[in-house]
């Protein structure tokens, strides 16, 4: 039989009924952050413990209740990402042992130990997501909307990355955060793209943190999935995993038989275009996407000159704070709709910024290139 690795969280108040537990001020407190870790770091499960009404109550009110809520939320991720979801759950003392005994039903989680440190906030979070996806234990399982079946092959393959999981963690803060539907947009301009329900991103997060090993397995393992495929174009949701793909696999020895493009550059090409008189557009993050992202966008203006997020972290960070409050000084003055930017990073970003209440009582939608509504394109010939 083998032998699992249990790690309980469990708010001060409960925690003397669980020998052994990991104490929480409050369970309330938990993030998809601490689970995913703990998982990472090699538990084979994951066990959170609120006071709950009937034993304690809650000092926190809602503290239970929202430990509940961020469990679900983790789950849907290990979901996606291909690691059991009942791995983890949000239980009462009186249930450990058939928590414990699901956990060793399952085995071993099998995954490579993470044994480096992790970055804060939102960076690190999807740091450890692109670990999980990536690990050769792990069976990605993607809804999508036109996924390849086994043995199918395609002309253009859409590759999404992580950044589709970053709408997830922040679905708390950022309710309906839409990564919208590239592949629509793609056929507006008359092209048709597939995508992989088993893709394990590109690896970009990895080799940021300095997983060159890990990054240079998944580089190579992503390279046979691509080539299965018969793909002649990868097209990716933004530039960053363009180069990743193709810079950043090179440089370990990687070279991809397809060639890769940017979303924004292939819809560029294809002739679409978005007419928007009641919108802003940020200027592009990469500067080799700059031309793409003005043509696609031709009647709206920039909201500045330069992007407020340059290469600082997923959500901007402090040193970004001055140039998006001027972002949203204009959008506020001009009255627009919707501001567009040019990768999923920076919207989600700009739109935690503009949040109503944090900024002022009227904000825009912010809409990354995959979300551009097919009705506000045209298409030129």
């Amino acid at each position: 039989m083998s032998v699992v690795r249990l790690e309980v969280l469990a708010c001060r108040r409960a925690a003397g009924e669980v020998a052994g537990a990991r104490v929480l001020p409050c369970a309330g407190r938990v993030s998809p952050r601490m689970l995913l870790e703990a998982l990472a770091r090699g538990a084979d499960g994951v066990a959170v413990v609120p006071c709950g009404d009937e034993r304690h109550g809650c000092r926190f009110e809602r503290g239970a209740e929202r430990a509940t809520m961020v469990v679900a939320r983790t789950r849907r991720l290990l979901a996606t990402v291909g690691v059991a979801p009942e791995r983890v759950a949000c239980i009462v003392p009186d249930v450990l042992a058939d928590f414990s005994a699901t956990v060793e039903r399952l085995g071993p989680t099998r995954l490579v130990p993470w044994t480096g440190p992790v970055e804060p906030g939102l960076d690190g979070t999807l740091t450890l997501l692109a670990a999980l996806l990536a690990d050769p234990a792990a069976r990605p399982a993607w809804s999508r909307r036109a996924p390849l079946g086994p043995g199918e092959s395609c002309e253009t393959l859409f590759l999404h990355g992580v950044a589709p999981l970053a709408g997830v963690l922040l679905e708390e803060a950022l309710p309906g955060a839409d990564a919208g539907d590239p592949l629509a947009l793609l056929a507006a301009g008359g092209v048709e793209a597939r995508e992989l329900p088993d893709e394990r991103g590109a690896g970009g997060p990895l080799r940021a943190a300095g997983e060159t090993e890990r990054f240079a397995d998944l580089a190579r393992r992503n390279a046979e999935r691509f080539a299965a495929t018969g793909a002649k174009r990868i097209v990716t949701a933004c530039t960053g995993c363009a180069r990743t793909l193709t810079e950043a696999y090179a440089a370990v020895g990687v070279r991809l038989e397809a060639s890769v493009v940017p979303l924004v550059q292939v819809l560029a090409e294809a002739g679409v275009r978005v007419r928007d008189r009641a919108g802003l557009r940020l200027p592009a993050c990469d500067a080799e996407g700059a031309a793409a992202w003005e043509a696609l966008l031709p009647s709206v203006k920039p909201a500045t000159r330069r992007s407020p997020f340059g290469a600082s972290g997923w959500l901007g960070g402090s040193s970004s704070r001055a140039a998006i409050d001027d972002v949203l000084a204009r959008a506020a003055k001009s009255g627009v709709e919707r501001v567009y930017a040019d990768c999923l990073r920076c919207a989600l970003s700009l739109s935690l910024a503009a949040r109503t209440g944090s900024w002022s009582r009227t904000t825009p939608h912010v809409v990354p290139p995959a979300a551009i509504e097919p009705g506000r394109v045209e298409v030129v010939r």
